[in-house]
């Protein structure tokens, strides 16, 4: 994501540019990865020994919004920094601790999620570019399928378990927001993509919902 902006071209001149944002990564990622490892779970279990659910709640979510401002000063997304944060509480031996505190919150969140995607989404770009829409849909749910299936089967589950776990990541990740944001607004895709990205976020959702449930019910068929 850090690298992203810098990837435009392959011009010599882009090479100075690479470097800095090279070395941006470098400097947030060494801290992050010591606050992730050391110092966090140290913090999580003291708080955890005050017997106080909302000092616990308050610090974890203290973590979360404290990395996203640190990452928003450094000149990089929001977003990374909130992804970056939930990383670090999850190296945590509390982290399903939080999490369970955190579930009524999560649940406003993903709902007020979904409700800004497809606020973004333009009817008229996708409607304008079908086929462009129609190759993310199957790059997403065949590819994804296909992958996913294969790299289970390198670890010799049945065929059977393997397709199943294909068929339930047939649909884009959240992650894939943040990269088509950062890549839009380094001028890298335009909002024909973009669109087409949010726009196959809400199809492959419905269609691997649809393949889950298909798939859950074997005695009906």
């Amino acid at each position: 994501t850090v690298l992203l902006p810098s990837l435009g071209s392959l011009e010599a001149s882009r090479l100075l540019a690479v470097g800095r944002a090279q070395l941006v990564a470098t400097v947030i990622l060494i801290p992050f990865t010591y606050l992730a490892f050391k110092v966090v779970p140290r913090v999580m279990t003291r708080v955890i020994g005050t017997g106080s659910e909302e000092l616990f709640l308050l610090v974890a979510l203290s973590i979360a919004l404290g990395t996203a401002a640190v990452t928003q000063a450094a000149g990089l997304s929001l977003a990374l920094g909130a992804f970056l944060g939930g990383l670090i509480i999850s190296q945590s031996r509390h982290a399903q601790g939080a999490l369970a505190r955190l579930l009524p919150m999560r649940d406003a969140f993903v709902a007020l999620f979904f409700v800004t995607i497809g606020t973004l989404i333009n009817p008229a770009a996708v409607v304008d570019n079908p086929g462009l829409l129609a190759t993310m849909i199957g790059l997403i749910v065949v590819g994804k399928f296909v992958i996913w299936t294969a790299v289970v089967r390198l670890f010799r589950y049945p065929l059977a378990t393997a397709a199943l776990v294909g068929v339930g990541l047939t649909q884009i990740g959240e992650f894939s927001f943040i990269l088509v944001q950062v890549a839009r607004a380094a001028g890298l895709v335009g909002d024909d993509l973009y669109n087409a990205t949010l726009a196959s976020w809400l199809v492959t959702i419905l269609i691997n919902a649809a393949l889950v449930g298909y798939v859950a019910r074997p005695g009906e068929r």
